[in-house]
């Protein structure tokens, strides 16, 4: 959707967009969406919307339950308050990825809503308090 001003036409501003349940299969490049504040999307995306880790305005990412399986290491480069807006959950990350989010959770306590990373921090936490027990 565009606007005219001053005789030019101008592309409206998007700030909320959702995609949800809409077969994409390849992630929509939303590199040009500087205000966009809210994503969501079920799409069956393999791979991060080109242009989310760059976005300053983020609110909240949900791309759960898609078809991601490689985090690029990029995403551990986002300031806390971005990195905890995205959720991943439901993804079926490589081990890998679910590895390098292991360890950013041991960093920074963000998990972005992998079970995996939740459950395996969990049982790392556990372990290591019974291991302090024991001392």
């Amino acid at each position: 959707m565009q606007r005219q001003e001053g005789g030019r036409a101008k592309p409206e501003r998007i700030n909320a967009l959702d995609l949800s349940d809409n077969p994409l299969g390849r992630a929509p490049d939303i590199s040009q969406m500087n205000e966009l504040s809210v994503l969501l999307d079920s799409t069956g995306i393999t791979e991060l919307p080109p242009g989310l880790l760059q976005l300053k305005n983020l609110d909240l990412a949900d791309l759960s339950d898609n078809a991601i399986s490689h985090i690029p290491s990029d995403i551990f480069e986002l300031s806390m308050a971005c990195a905890g807006r995205i959720n991943l959950r439901g993804n079926p990350l490589s081990e890998d990825s679910v590895q390098r989010l292991i360890a950013y959770f041991g960093a920074n306590r963000i998990d972005f809503g992998v079970d995996a990373v939740i459950n395996r921090a969990e049982i790392e936490i556990s372990t290591s308090e019974d291991s302090e027990t024991e001392e």
